[in-house]
């Protein structure tokens, strides 16, 4: 028999029980008597009755048969009781739930951040929301499938440099932009200040920068004629900075790559490539369901951005401060 939406709706908001009737009738269910089940719940026989035959008028049916021998369900009252465990349980869950929102924002919050910038942004993340979320995990990867661990729903927050605000439901807003830059060796840049001439005589040194990066880069090379005359990969952005500043090669790589080592200055050439070879971190998330806590978190990332290129003038040359901006701050 079809029954039409709203009749299902009526029904529910006029005749189903609350859930506490129905764990007083599953208590009933596993009594032998109403006498039992009255003194298990501390209430009257009486009481135990009123509340059977309320359930009994909402609903349209019998559930028990009482007799000198105790109580019996009957065929709708054990399928109520079939149901009514289920939806117990699934209240007794409902409950757990919103108990880890007491005092809280979010009982459990799990944030990704891409490796390349997880050095300026984790003390932010731990710190800003510590005393926020219940349960806060934050961790940075180098893997390739962070994108699909989000999207399952392995991490509630991504920080990376793709922006995902085309998938349905999710939003991604923008945090930062940096320019590629070519780190040439200071001698041989006084020499030649073309790259394509420094490809030549060179060795280009690949560092293990993400799939992204070394895509930007490829791009850059196809559109301005650069030929790699020859390349060797490096383990470390330390040791590849080590390789140029002795001579040994060149590289593409970006500002905050460089942010937190220290290097001489004066033995490597900084070359700002072209602002169309630029790649940009975004904070992404499943929309509707964390309140304001992205919004929240993109500005202490911003933040934490800001303060970081505030000391760049120790570390790095002027021309960083070019190549590099803090995106949505107003």
């Amino acid at each position: 028999m079809h029954i039409a939406r709203l009749d299902i709706e009526e029904c529910i908001l006029t005749k189903f029980p609350d859930l506490r009737s129905l764990s007083q009738y599953m208590i009933v269910c596993n009594a032998p008597n109403m006498k039992a089940a009255a003194v298990r719940l501390g209430v009257s026989p009486a009481a135990i009755s009123q509340s059977i035959a309320r359930l009994e008028r909402d609903f349209g049916v019998a559930l028990l048969e009482r007799s000198s021998h105790g109580i019996r369900l009957t065929p709708a009252g054990a399928a109520l009781r079939r149901h009514a465990s289920i939806l117990l349980e699934v209240g007794e869950e409902m409950l757990e739930t919103l108990d880890g929102y007491r005092n809280l924002a979010l009982p459990r919050l799990r944030i990704c951040v891409r490796e390349t910038v997880a050095k300026v942004l984790l003390p932010t993340l731990i710190t800003s929301f510590s005393d926020m979320v219940g349960d806060l995990s934050v961790q940075s990867t180098p893997r390739s499938d962070y994108i699909e661990e989000f999207l399952r729903g392995v991490w509630d927050i991504l920080i990376s440099t793709d922006d995902l605000s085309h998938i349905p439901n999710i939003e991604s807003q923008p945090l930062f932009r940096e320019r590629l830059i070519a780190i040439v060796p200071a001698e041989v840049y006084r020499s030649t200040t073309s790259i394509a001439e420094i490809a030549q005589r060179l060795t280009f040194l690949s560092n293990g920068v993400p799939a992204q990066l070394l895509a930007l880069t490829k791009r850059y090379f196809d559109e301005n004629d650069v030929v790699i005359s020859r390349s060797t990969d490096c383990l470390s952005t330390g040791a590849t900075l080590d390789l140029v500043a002795q001579g040994f090669g060149w590289a593409v790589i970006t500002p905050l790559s460089l942010a937190r080592l220290y290097f001489d200055m004066e033995k490597i050439a900084w070359v700002m490539l072209p602002a169309q070879y630029s790649r940009e971190l975004y904070l992404s998330n499943e929309k509707n369901r964390l309140m304001d806590v992205p919004n929240d978190l993109a500005r202490e990332c911003r933040r934490a951005f800001v303060a970081e290129i505030a000391t760049w003038h120790r570390r790095l040359p002027p021309e960083a401060f070019d190549a590099v901006e803090v995106l949505g701050v107003n």
